[in-house]
């Protein structure tokens, strides 16, 4: 694997964004998300290693939008999704320059195994996008940027490490001298669906049983409340008005739900 750089490699960008365009249709539920992602980015990242910014950044920014045209219905107020759409690809250029950047300094005269230097690219170009995104969502709904960060782009983090996984499987398609090179980089990525669809589902359904347990213990204590305060009828319905201000102030104030 050469650093990136270098003239356009034709062949190479068609079948990297082919590629990105078929995982943008492999969605998988995460935890913590309420939308699925897509396995278009690891995909969409093995155009960095050897080829030149604004190329990456064409496949990346191209299987963004196959992917939203291709899921997403039109919105009515079209001149805000422009804005959206205007302000995604910027950020994606930004990102996607950041990883370029890091995986040729990292490669250059083999200073580190190519692996582990589009790990870290890939690092970068989620360090770049997830920030810039997190400010734009805190600044139009006026909420902390780490809030916002945590909770859209935490569990988001584990398709940006497979990055090198996308990389090879783009390099063995390119580089087939035979049917079994595509077979095996097809036999890749289902392993690898087939790995993410597995596992994530049962660390949902833990995350689920846990909230579970703690609405089941939020119900006892109000249960246990209510019937301390039915003994004063001066006071009922007290703990309900208290629990309705406190969330009102609280919803004021700014704080996420669970604050």
């Amino acid at each position: 694997m050469s650093a990136a750089g270098g003239p356009v490699n034709w062949t190479s960008f068609l079948i990297v964004f082919l590629l990105a365009c078929i995982g943008s249709r492999i969605r998988l539920q995460l935890p913590g998300l309420d939308r699925p992602v897509s396995l278009a980015f690891p995909f969409a990242f093995a155009a960095i290693p050897g080829q030149p910014p604004w190329a990456a950044w064409l496949i990346v920014a191209g299987s963004e939008v196959f992917e939203r045209l291709s899921l997403e219905t039109p919105r009515r107020d079209w001149l805000r999704e422009l804005r959206r759409s205007v302000y995604r690809l910027a950020v994606t250029a930004v990102a996607v320059f950041a990883a370029w950047r890091t995986y040729s300094a990292l490669s250059d005269e083999g200073k580190l195994l190519w692996p582990l230097a589009a790990g870290l690219a890939a690092g970068a170009y989620f360090i770049v996008a997830s920030v810039l995104h997190s400010l734009r969502v805190a600044f139009s709904k006026n909420a902390s940027p780490w809030e916002v960060w945590n909770r859209t782009w935490f569990w988001a983090a584990p398709i940006y490490l497979f990055a090198p996984m996308g990389v090879f499987v783009a390099q063995l398609f390119s580089d087939a001298r035979s049917g079994w090179d595509a077979l095996m980089g097809a036999g890749l990525i289902v392993a690898a669906y087939w790995y993410l669809h597995s596992y994530f589902p049962r660390l949902q359904q833990q995350q689920h049983h846990i909230q579970q347990l703690a609405e089941v213990r939020q119900r006892a204590l109000e249960t246990l409340a209510v019937a301390i305060e039915a003994k004063d009828g001066s006071t009922a319905g007290h703990l309900q008005r208290v629990k309705l201000l406190a969330s009102r102030l609280a919803r004021k104030l700014g704080c996420n739900p669970e604050e």
